[in-house]
């Protein structure tokens, strides 16, 4: 029973759970690319919110501002790409190894 009210009672010592199984390598890398584009979103959004297009050709309003969030969004979603050779902004992969290291720790029974 837990302590806390409502909150389920700890797991078994030897209990297993489905994130304990191999996870495969592609997983890891969409996983991590996916992490990748909400960090560079959250980077990048502050940056184009202190841009002025009131002067612009379009002249912002409530259109650019519904839109800008999904356009940021692809922004980050380009820059988390990276090819089987490490080409791009370099985090994704990065993000990737520590999550298979996490991934094998887990697998291994370690905390």
């Amino acid at each position: 029973m837990s302590d806390i009210a409502g909150l389920p009672a700890p797991l078994p010592a030897n209990f297993t759970s489905a994130n304990q199984r191999a996870v495969p390598a592609a997983q890891i890398q969409a996983a991590a690319r996916d992490f990748t584009a909400v960090a560079y979103t959250e980077l990048l959004s502050p940056i184009f919110a202190t841009v002025d297009n009131s002067d612009g050709p379009f002249g912002g309003g409530a259109g650019e501002r519904a839109f800008a969030p999904m356009w940021i969004a692809e922004i980050a979603k380009h820059m988390a790409q990276e090819d089987e050779n490490g080409r791009g902004m370099g985090l994704t992969n990065i993000v990737a190894a520590q999550m298979e290291k996490m991934a094998q720790v887990k697998k291994a029974g370690k905390p």
